[in-house]
């Protein structure tokens, strides 16, 4: 998925994982996704070219494309955060060049 919308650094675009009765995170699982990077096709499962985002609180895995398919990828994108996000079996975790800061937390 390809977020591309601009929040501020007031109002920051925030996505966050609501945890179920178990405390387990929401999942994103990349099986079967495609994750080329080709066109407009992300190289992730969650990849910002916006501005101010916050993802929290998130499972991303299987992000696979056998070379460089990403849990969470910054391209071009404007301080985004993840923060508590738990990243696993996928190519590569984060990938990316915020033109800005990236923070990444927990």
């Amino acid at each position: 998925m390809k977020l591309t919308n601009k929040g501020t650094a007031a109002q920051p675009i925030r996505i966050l994982g609501l945890s179920g009765p178990d405390g387990q995170r929401p999942v994103l699982d990349g099986d079967g996704v495609r994750l080329s990077g080709a066109g407009p096709t992300p190289r992730a499962l969650m990849q910002v070219e916006g501005e101010y985002y916050v993802i929290e609180n998130l499972e991303f895995k299987h992000a696979r494309n056998g070379n460089n398919g990403a849990g969470v990828r910054f391209n071009g994108a404007l301080n985004a955060t993840v923060r508590n996000c738990k990243i696993t079996y996928c190519d590569m975790g984060l990938q990316g060049n915020d033109r800005e800061t990236a923070t990444i937390e927990h």
